[in-house]
């Protein structure tokens, strides 16, 4: 693979999941709190706080299993995951991503736009790894 490819590539990602990373990462700042004092409400805050970090967790799991994506695409000797296994990473990250366009707005919007993002860089990386993903496990 070409270096000019590969930066490409990476330039890419920066630019699909730099806004979902911010995101992400004030996600983990708040899940202490947030499970330090989801309890001290009804039920109902326990339910929110329990669905939000849910979704956190699926988020990292699709996280995951972009950067597992770019290492193959970027040092073909590399060792990752089974097809399966990523593909279920993949899968969680696309229903974090979903809960995440749903809870902002149903409307097409520019943040709906914003949102969708790393959902077309992964169906890139997934095609461009699709050799390897269509093997068996």
């Amino acid at each position: 693979m070409k270096v000019i490819y590969k930066i490409l590539l990476i330039l890419e990602i920066v630019a699909g999941f730099s806004h979902m990373l911010i995101i992400w990462l004030m996600g983990l700042l708040s899940s202490l709190p947030i499970l330090i004092t989801m309890f001290n409400d009804g039920l109902d805050r326990v339910l929110l706080s329990a669905l939000g970090l849910i979704v956190f967790a699926l988020g990292t799991l699709g996280l995951i299993g972009v950067l597992q994506l770019l290492k193959l695409l970027l040092l073909k000797n590399a060792s990752i995951d089974s097809p399966t296994k990523l593909k279920v990473f993949l899968i969680c990250g696309y229903a974090a991503n979903l809960f995440a366009i749903c809870f902002v707005s149903f409307e097409f919007t520019f943040k709906t736009l914003l949102l969708s993002l790393p959902m077309i860089v992964t169906v890139h990386l997934i095609y461009l790894s699709r050799g390897y993903l269509w093997k068996s496990s």
